[in-house]
């Protein structure tokens, strides 16, 4: 598989993802998908794959992880790290290989 292939295959499966989001949230105020927000400890603009605002205080950032390997631990803890940065008071990891034992 080329870079190309890898390229589409990694934007497939996030929007594979997000239409899902919006089926099983389907009451959500608000869905987006490929969003960024600045975070409240870095500054810096982070890029989420998947916003699900339920309301004001309820906020879901998911992440889709299409990998050609499990997400191990240290993606995992990247990833909790995040959603503190941006204020998300929930988070769902979505990989498409499974995720390692640790």
């Amino acid at each position: 598989m080329n870079s190309m292939d890898q390229s589409e295959d990694w934007k497939k499966f996030q929007h594979e993802v997000y239409e899902e989001c919006k089926r099983v949230f389907n009451d959500a105020e608000e869905i987006l998908e490929d969003t960024h927000i600045k975070g409240k400890f870095t500054k810096r603009s982070r890029q989420i794959d998947t916003l699900i605002k339920l309301n004001d205080n309820d906020i879901i950032a998911v992440d889709a992880k299409c990998y050609n390997k499990k997400v191990d631990v240290k993606e995992v803890e990247s990833y909790i790290g995040m959603l503190k940065d941006i204020g998300a008071n929930k988070g769902i990891l979505i990989s498409n290989k499974g995720f390692s034992k640790a």
